[in-house]
C-alpha cells in the first residue's frame, strides 16, 4: 500500500473545483432570507403567551 502524505492532499485540493459556486452560494443566502421572512411568527397557545 502506498503512503498518502499531507502534500498529496494539498496537490489534489488545488486541482479540484468548488462544488458550490459563489453565485449558487448567494442564491442559497437569498433563499434563506426569503424563508425567514415568510415563516410565521411564534404565537402562544391557550393561556401560555
Amino acid at each position: 500500500m502506498t503512503e498518502v502524505r499531507p502534500d498529496d492532499f494539498e496537490r489534489e485540493f488545488h486541482e479540484t473545483r468548488a462544488s458550490v459556486t459563489l453565485e449558487l452560494e448567494r442564491e442559497y443566502e437569498d433563499m434563506v432570507k426569503t424563508l425567514r421572512q415568510d415563516s410565521p411568527t411564534r404565537q402562544g397557545i391557550g393561556f401560555v403567551q
